[in-house]
């Protein structure tokens, strides 16, 4: 069986020039865009989170509280809500149950749980 291509089978390249013309060079030069500090990058807290460093959960908690499982589920928690209301001010009209759910769907995920508390062990004393 032999399959036929759409058309005479021959390829029109002259359309081709016509609709790839290269335009003349303008006099206009590109615009540098900088960086904002406070923009995050991936995997990492935005500025404000490091200059914080989790203001609330730091004077509640300290480093040696990570080294007991019953208060490190406390500590991840407390510290996500923490985040929730400092970096992301456009969910304070959450209501309390979608900000649960969003905590524990959080705190459940294992890379997430994990960066946080490697987060938190060099950030508490």
């Amino acid at each position: 069986m032999e399959i036929k291509p759409p058309g005479s089978g021959k390829t029109s390249f002259e359309s081709l020039k016509e609709s790839n013309e290269v335009t003349k060079r303008s006099d206009k030069t590109f615009s540098t865009v900088k960086k904002d500090p406070i923009v995050s990058s991936a995997g990492s807290f935005s500025q404000p989170a490091k200059l914080a460093g989790l203001r609330g959960v730091s004077t509640q908690y300290n480093r040696k509280d990570l080294q007991q499982p019953e208060k490190v589920e406390t500590i991840v928690r407390s510290s996500i809500n923490e985040l929730i209301d400092t970096e992301f001010p456009e969910l304070e009209n959450l209501h309390q149950a979608d900000k649960k759910f969003l905590t524990d769907w959080m705190a459940s995920d294992p890379v997430f749980r994990d960066k946080l508390i490697g987060y938190l062990e060099r950030v508490l004393k």
